[in-house]
């Protein structure tokens, strides 16, 4: 049995959606009385400009957060750094 996770409901569920828009559109059921091609292209721009702004802010939180592992590990290496010091030391006194 497949494992269904979110990624794959998202895209059928894209995929359905864009099926039945597809065929709505073929058979011009509702006509097209209120939506022009000005009101269509505007939008579509709006959409995409808050897609962009959720992108450009999903890229900042990771870089904020890829920030705050590569000090922990900095730190981690000072550690160890020191650790293995200290065990040359050690294994030079015996």
């Amino acid at each position: 049995m497949k494992k269904w996770s979110l990624a794959h409901f998202c895209a059928y569920l894209s995929l359905a959606i864009s099926i039945t828009l597809l065929v709505l559109w073929c058979c011009n059921v509702g006509g097209f009385t209120v939506v022009s091609l000005d009101s269509f292209v505007g939008v579509i721009v709006a959409l995409l400009a808050i897609i962009v702004a959720f992108v450009v802010g999903w890229q900042i939180y990771n870089s904020i957060e890829i920030k705050g592992k590569i000090e922990e590990l900095s730190a981690l290496k000072e550690i160890i750094n020191v650790q293995e010091k200290n065990i040359k030391q050690e294994s030079l006194n015996t």
